[in-house]
């Protein structure tokens, strides 16, 4: 009889994270994808590679081994800006959002459009961010 996982994906607001439980404690990794046949193939290799750890105790219990890996070494759109990017997530999330919350992207929309202009993602990343501007709240 084949033993169920102790390592296992779970979606959570269409993100998914892996979930399991080593030596008393509960450990909870959210992997940045968002839930598709393709990431979820992902997720189970990444839990198959921490299931195989908890068997040769090989475990990280920081999980860093785990986590992705991110470089500020990959190349940056020039033309791209800030305001721009914003539009096409709006644009994908858009067909999913609820009234209430299409009508508060909205709004933010408008006031990155305020703040940032014509700032391109590249300077942004490189240069770190801009002060506020009249209207900007900063949480």
């Amino acid at each position: 009889m084949a033993r169920k996982s102790r390592v296992t994906v779970e979606s959570l607001r269409d993100n998914l994270r892996l979930r399991w439980s080593y030596q008393g404690e509960r450990y909870c990794l959210s992997l940045g994808l968002y839930d598709s046949p393709l990431a979820r193939t992902v997720a189970e290799g990444k839990a198959t590679i921490i299931e195989a750890d908890l068997t040769t105790g090989n475990f990280d219990a920081t999980l860093k081994k785990y986590q992705r890996e991110v470089t500020d070494d990959r190349p940056l759109d020039d033309g791209l800006t800030v305001t721009a990017l914003f539009g096409q997530f709006f644009q994908h999330k858009g067909r999913k959002l609820t009234g209430n919350t299409h009508a508060r992207y909205k709004a933010l929309d408008r006031k990155i459009a305020k703040h940032f202009g014509a700032v391109t993602v590249a300077r942004w990343m490189r240069k770190g961010p801009i002060a506020s501007g009249p209207g900007w709240r900063r949480t």
